[in-house]
């Protein structure tokens, strides 16, 4: 039966996400492990690794555009990379104030610049010593690694950005704050996409129907959800139908079924 679904798979879709996805998570390290070695990669953060010690001002780290690009990405947040103003206000008002521009931002991923980028509040280098440096190399790294994975595949660096996030989230307002993950929540629970216009007491009231967040925690639960929302995506992206193929290839690692069936009911599952 193996062999008739990948084939009904195959036809409709072609090398499918999940191909791709159980290729990455086998040998995850080796791979950003020689992702790190290309020759671009190696270069933007050599080139990093020299200039952080010397950006001791927020200013300065303003004025370097391909170290602050850097930094950027390492939080998903290379899309802002001219909008100075913003960060500098996030990089260098206080985390504690309920006036900062931080604490009054939904995005998670702002509230982890500042936190990082903190020392500049107190005119100390945040970037200066090399745990620091390693940190965001690290974060960056990691970032580009499922950036370009996601070029080889429909919703594989979503995936993989929810795989390594999900687990800290025990509210869902924490998760609805986050749009990448977000995005692989509404995608494998079969959400259309106009579901993000609804108003926030909408979205929480579907969302509390439908899934339990104490099973963010749980990694089989989370294994078996990022699979489903890979078909998903898949199948959305492509204008292809569902099929019961489809659907046993959401449920399947390695052509093992495992009998989880997502689109109806509450995700409150015990494994």
């Amino acid at each position: 039966w193996i062999s008739e679904i990948t084939h009904a798979m195959a036809g409709t879709l072609g090398i499918n996400s999940i191909a791709w996805y159980n290729v990455v998570t086998r040998n995850k390290d080796r791979q950003l492990e020689q992702f790190a070695k290309q020759p671009a990669v190696q270069k933007a953060v050599e080139r990093f690794r020299e200039a952080a010690p010397a950006l001791d001002t927020v200013d300065k780290l303003m004025k370097d555009r391909r170290s602050l690009e850097l930094v950027l990405t390492a939080f998903q947040l290379e899309s802002q990379l001219d909008s100075r103003a913003l960060l500098k206000k996030i990089m260098t008002e206080p985390l504690d104030g309920e006036r900062s521009l931080v604490n009054r931002l939904a995005d998670p991923r702002y509230k982890k610049l500042a936190q990082a980028m903190q020392g500049y509040q107190s005119g100390v280098n945040p970037l200066a010593t090399k745990p620091a440096i390693d940190a965001v190399v690290n974060a960056y790294l990691t970032n580009e690694f499922e950036k370009a994975k996601g070029e080889e595949a429909n919703g594989l660096r979503e995936a993989m950005y929810f795989k390594r996030n999900i687990g800290a989230i025990t509210k869902l307002e924490q998760l609805m704050g986050d749009k990448a993950l977000m995005e692989v929540v509404r995608v494998g629970l079969g959400f259309p996409e106009k579901f993000g216009l609804l108003s926030f007491e909408q979205q929480m009231s579907r969302l509390k129907a439908r899934i339990d967040v104490k099973n963010l925690q749980d990694p089989q639960f989370v294994e078996k959800f990022v699979r489903t929302f890979l078909v998903k995506k898949e199948v959305a992206d492509s204008g292809a139908g569902q099929s019961p193929a489809i659907n046993l290839l959401a449920n399947a690692r390695d052509g093992t079924p495992i009998g989880l069936d997502l689109p109806t009911g509450r995700l409150n599952l015990t494994v």
